[in-house]
Order: structure tokens, then sequence, then C-alpha cells
């Protein structure tokens, strides 16, 4: 495994009540870091008993762009960044490490809405749930509104298993 292929540059983190680390990367900590194998910013858990690392989230900077916005850097990866992430399970009455809440920051995306609201870049509050389909293995999924699908999902144990949002 190349180390593009492993956690990079982690910044935020949420030590959830279901005992795994939710980390998020950030490219701005570690340049150079991103790119060579294109594997954009992602969030990952960590097993906090033994240090196994699972990616369950990548940003997916292919999605459709809120209405006369545009990508101003395609070519650097790892330019847009999930922030902040906590576990809200909780507070919505559901098992603990299955409901989180984070930001996605798009600093790239501008022109729009962004630039006629004097606004500096993109960006987006979401959801990122696990839950459990039939005779699938576990797997998270985003919940957001409808101007913006960010994030690619992976199967905690297979890649071929991944659900798209809904």
């Amino acid at each position: 495994m190349s180390p593009e292929e492993g956690l990079r540059s982690p910044d935020n983190l949420d030590w959830a009540d279901d005992g795994f680390i939710y980390v998020q990367e950030d490219q701005a900590n570690q340049v150079g870091s991103f790119g060579a194998a294109g594997f954009e910013t992602s969030i990952w858990r960590l097993d906090s008993t033994n240090g196994t690392a699972v990616r369950v989230a990548q940003t997916d900077r292919s999605t459709v762009l809120p209405l006369g916005s545009t990508d101003g850097n395609i070519s650097d990866v790892g330019n847009w960044e999930s922030s902040g992430i906590i576990d809200v399970s909780s507070l919505f009455g559901e098992a603990a490490g299955t409901l989180f809440l984070f930001d996605v920051q798009a600093h790239s995306v501008n022109n729009g809405l962004i630039s006629t609201n004097q606004l500096y870049e993109g960006g987006q509050l979401c959801f990122l749930e696990r839950g459990a389909g039939a005779g699938r293995e576990e797997w998270f999924q985003i919940s957001l509104g409808k101007l913006l699908a960010l994030f690619r999902f992976f199967s905690l144990f297979s890649a071929s298993s991944f659900r798209k949002p809904d």
C-alpha cells in the first residue's frame, strides 16, 4: 500500500460513543500527500483497540455543482475537504456511531450564487449515516440537499458493496 492509500494529513476527529475514532483529512496540513494516486480527501474510521483504519467516505468532485458555479482548480487533488465531524446519533435517538454531522469546504468552487451573494467558496453541511442493507455489508451513506452530492462511499468490508445516496 502506498502512503496515499492510507490516512494522510489527519485534521478533525471525533472519538464517537461507539468506541471508534472518525478522522477527516486536510490537504493543507500535509502538502504533497495528495494527488499521486488520485485519492481525494476522505473520512476514516479508526479502531482504537488495534489501530485498523478504514476509509468510509471520499470526496467526489465529479458531482454536479450549484447552478452557475465552477470548480476553479479541478487538477488540485485534495482541494476540497470535510471538516468538523461529530457523532449526533444520540440526538436523533439512534445507536452510537450511526449518524454524523460534518461539513464540506469546497475551496475551489466559486461563481454563480457564490459570487452573486459575495461569498468566498462553496460548501455544505451534511449527514453521514451508517446502516445495514439486506444481504449487504455495513455501509455509510450521505443525506444532503439537492444541490451537491460530494462524497463516494465505501463499504467497511468490501469496495464492491457500496451504496450511493438515495
